[in-house]
């Protein structure tokens, strides 16, 4: 269950924050309900069957899966929601922020994001933050780029960007099956050095899911697990899990807007 706290300060955010702070609890709407998607789409029934084949060559079983529900498209769709939402609460707070602090905002003017000084240079990160001239305005917004968080290529703001841009041109597409997590069934015996292998996804149809050897669970067994499964863009690579992906990404967007009341009360 996704826990985020943006309801908390949508009752009374400061008034030049107001919008940012609206535009970030639709987000967390359309989070909530993708994450009650996700729930009803892995069921059960589980969207997928996972069967045994014995490979006596190889002295293993050959666990195959199989999905035979894709992941709907309506997750695409609301991702994209919470995405471009999520988005515009930055663009409306660097309004915000340009006007408070004396600038006058222009059509171009944007939260930039960027994980490299170079690409700061190089794409635009100077005209994005031309008519913010107050100096305390524009230290804030460059010690929230990526490159100068601490966090590099791993700031969720990151995730957004590139989450926001290929949202712009086509679906968020295709979402597939991963395994989260497989508990070990209690019959199986991994003694050190096994060579049990599990495949984590993605599962878009038909594929082998994991190969255990018979020195951990015995030919003579009917192999059975219970995988924990989640949804995720198929480029995933980390934070697999869509849901939890995007609850970091409004995590940090709402530490923005809260250190900016903050800082410019």
């Amino acid at each position: 269950m996704i826990r985020t706290s943006v309801a908390h300060y949508l009752p009374d955010p400061p008034p030049w924050l107001k919008e940012p702070f609206r535009k970030l609890g639709w987000a967390e709407r359309h989070l909530k309900d993708l994450d009650h998607v996700v729930d009803a789409y892995l069921g059960p029934p589980a969207p997928y069957l996972i069967t045994d084949k014995i490979d006596a060559n190889a002295a293993e079983h050959v666990l195959w899966i199989k999905v035979v529900k894709p992941p709907p498209t309506e997750l695409s769709l609301i991702t994209g929601d919470c995405v471009q939402n999520i988005r515009s609460s930055l663009e409306y707070f660097m309004q915000q922020l340009t006007v408070r602090t004396g600038g006058v905002p222009d059509r171009k003017t944007q939260f930039p994001i960027f994980a490299t000084a170079s690409e700061f240079k190089t794409k635009g990160g100077e005209r994005m933050l031309k008519q913010v001239t107050e100096p305390t305005a524009r230290a804030f917004v460059m010690r929230n780029q990526p490159y100068l968080s601490g966090l590099g290529h791993v700031d969720p703001l990151i995730y957004l960007a590139d989450l926001s841009d290929g949202d712009k041109h086509r679906l968020l597409q295709p979402l597939a099956l991963y395994c989260a997590h497989l508990p070990l069934p209690a019959t199986w015996r991994m003694a050190a050095g096994s060579s049990l292998r599990l495949y984590e996804g993605p599962y878009l149809s038909e594929t082998v899911f994991a190969h255990v050897p018979f020195t951990v669970a015995d030919a003579r067994m009917e192999v059975g697990v219970e995988p924990e499964m989640t949804v995720a863009l198929v480029q995933a690579v980390m934070h697999k899990d869509i849901v939890n992906r995007l609850a970091a990404i409004l995590g940090r967007a709402l530490g923005i807007l809260l250190d900016a009341s903050r800082e410019f009360h």
